[in-house]
């Protein structure tokens, strides 16, 4: 077998073609050669082909691009038994967990001595979508500082999963929340049409002096017009204007309440209001 072809049976030249999902002939055959010129250790050689490569073609392919800048970097750090920095250490981690390949992230992660909230958080949303619950819980429960960030990252992923209860329970347990955290509730529940509860959680919201954006107001704004709401529809579109929350989003979404609480003068007037219209309004 030549050398090249015996090339693309070693794990990283199948994860480099799989997880990039490669199908042109070209590229393919580029990325054995510099897998080729990582192993005879040719790094000015690989520099140069990485150079001479088709420019257009590697723009209409980032994820590849991204891999042979990070993958050659990384096996010659584990060559060489090198320590990893912070910053190289979760630029390469990033690369793993957005490629899916979490069994190279887990191992990358135990190397990296300071990790990092991103380190952390870079794992868990990892191994939730990939719908490995386990594996995310128990990175979670292990992480010694979480901020309110890395609290907003497990609660944003239980509800991408429709799992509800379970990203209750955990709205909870937070010690901080934001108002990232409750708008992940109130839409996450209004998507899922339980509007009670997204009514529900923005009293509580605003009792807990969280001051509402724009995507809290759109997504009750949406929950008033489904549940047709129009008295709270009303409250809201006061709170909108006491706090100047505004934007197309906004304006769009008030417009639509009106409209499907049966008050087509009320929607005329958000729709004149709007101070930029687009094709959407």
């Amino acid at each position: 077998m030549l050398p090249f072809m015996n090339l693309l049976c070693t794990r990283h030249g199948y994860v480099l073609v799989q997880m990039c999902q490669i199908k042109h002939k070209r590229l393919i055959l580029f990325c054995l050669l510099i897998l080729l010129q990582i192993r005879l250790k040719t790094f000015r050689l690989l520099l140069n082909t990485l150079y001479d490569f088709d420019k257009k073609m590697m723009l209409q392919n980032p994820c590849l691009w991204r891999a042979l800048l990070t993958l050659p970097i990384h096996l010659y750090i584990v060559k060489k038994d090198l320590q990893v920095s912070e910053n190289l250490g979760n630029g390469l981690l990033n690369m793993y967990v957005k490629f899916g390949d979490m069994d190279s992230a887990e191992k990358l992660f135990d190397g990296i001595d300071m990790k990092t909230v991103f380190s952390w958080s870079s794992m868990i949303e990892g191994y939730m979508q990939k719908g490995d619950w386990e594996s995310a819980s128990v990175f979670f429960d292990q992480m010694p500082e979480k901020d309110v960030t890395a609290w907003n990252v497990m609660l944003n992923e239980f509800i991408a999963g429709n799992d509800l209860a379970a990203a209750e329970v955990l709205f909870r347990r937070a010690p901080e929340k934001d108002v990232v955290s409750w708008n992940c509730m109130i839409a996450g529940y209004a998507e899922n049409k339980n509007f009670t509860r997204s009514l529900e959680l923005f009293k509580e919201m605003i009792l807990a002096d969280i001051r509402p954006d724009r995507i809290t107001i759109s997504s009750l704004l949406a929950v008033c017009g489904f549940a047709g709401a129009m008295n709270l529809g009303e409250s809201v579109h006061s709170i909108m204007k006491k706090q100047n929350i505004m934007g197309e989003e906004v304006e769009v979404a008030l417009m639509d309440m009106y409209s499907n609480c049966g008050a087509p003068d009320e929607a005329m007037k958000s729709f004149d209001d709007i101070s930029i219209k687009s094709v959407w309004t």
